[in-house]
């Protein structure tokens, strides 16, 4: 049967921003209401929030990660891999698995199988999110630079 979520893996620059942006333009060119989020964004938010009175711009990051009916979450596992991030992606990844909502994800990291190259096996989300994310995708590996020059 066809997966909901697609989770696009490749090392940095592989295109795997753009190949996440392509698929956002084309929900949108379908009329389906869709976004693009940065995980690096929405930690950096997180992160400035903290000593803040003003939580908007993070809060709704995290909305739009949580409950966006279609959403593309790019860069997961870049990053600090703190506790607060790998719960916060972890967290996400749940919701979203849990409401069925459609999801793209960008990683340098591997989705499938195991060892300290994947997201689960670097610590960089936690392993029930992990299978949640493998069970659910589509996986495409990006090996090589696929960006016309």
């Amino acid at each position: 049967d066809a997966k909901e979520w697609v989770a696009v893996c490749g090392p940095t620059g592989t295109g795997k921003t753009h190949f996440l942006s392509a698929i956002v333009n084309s929900m949108i060119s379908k009329g389906l209401n869709a976004k693009y989020v940065s995980a690096v964004e929405l930690f950096s938010e997180g992160r400035n929030s903290l000593g803040s009175s003003d939580k908007q711009r993070f809060q709704h990051l995290y909305n739009l990660c949580t409950r966006g009916e279609n959403v593309a979450i790019d860069d997961v596992g870049i990053g600090r891999a703190t506790d607060w991030e790998v719960g916060m992606i972890s967290e996400i990844i749940e919701l979203r698995y849990i409401r069925g909502l459609k999801t793209v994800i960008g990683t340098p990291f591997r989705v499938d199988g195991g060892g300290e190259f994947t997201l689960s096996g670097s610590g960089r989300m936690h392993d029930s999110s992990a299978s949640k994310l493998r069970s659910a995708s589509s996986i495409i590996t990006l090996l090589k630079n696929m960006r016309k020059q």
